[in-house]
């Protein structure tokens, strides 16, 4: 009589075939485990990636939104404490671009010459080139031809005399006869000035026809 090899491996009958489902079933609920544990850490992992990604850009729009914009009126202040107020235009670099306060004097500050809270305000700036410099175009009165300049120094050369006329009345020095005359000298200036005067008018009304 032979002896089975199940026996004589002192295992029980039918121990074979059990124990192969059950390594199975096993290794099935296994993979099973592992494949479905990958996919929620992938889904996980995405969700995260997505939240960072959202904070990061509203962080920097919150940044570029409270940034102040140009120009920026500052007293600056240098590493020896010296202090002087402009007007910020630009940031290029490590240079600022700046106009003085008051007097409009423009010229370029190297950020690493200010002092340590300047230093960083101007780091913090937007980069932007300044824009150039509007010069100061002063207004040129048109010259005025030779006709109304002879009257005009007409007028002149007569207010003199008023006053001169006007100055011998007041005094209060002259004779009857004297003084009526200084009136009626002053009568007649004032009449000249007047007639100069509305012809520099009607000139200037024709030239302009």
């Amino acid at each position: 009589m032979e002896i089975s090899p199940a026996l004589h491996a002192g295992a029980p009958v039918g121990s074979k075939s059990s124990n192969g489902v059950g390594l199975q079933l096993f290794t099935g609920v296994s993979l099973a485990w592992d494949q479905g544990s990958s996919h929620a850490f992938i889904m996980r992992l995405g969700k995260l990636l997505l939240i960072a990604i959202f904070i990061t850009g509203v962080g920097f729009l919150m940044v570029e939104y409270t940034r102040p914009g140009y120009p920026i009126e500052r007293t600056l202040q240098n590493e020896d404490g010296r202090e002087i107020k402009v007007l910020i235009l630009g940031h290029e670099g490590g240079t600022i671009t700046v106009d003085r306060v008051p007097g409009g004097e423009r010229f370029e500050i190297p950020i690493e010459t200010l002092s340590l809270k300047d230093r960083l305000f101007c780091l913090g700036l937007r980069e932007s080139e300044a824009p150039p410099k509007i010069e100061k175009v002063e207004k040129v009165e048109p010259k005025e031809d030779n006709y109304v300049v002879t009257r005009r120094k007409a007028i002149e050369d007569l207010k003199i005399k008023k006053q001169v006329i006007l100055e011998e009345i007041s005094s209060k020095t002259l004779n009857d006869l004297l003084h009526q005359s200084r009136v009626e000298q002053l009568g007649r200036v004032q009449k000249e000035i007047a007639e100069l005067e509305l012809a520099i008018k009607t000139y200037k009304y024709r030239m302009k026809q």
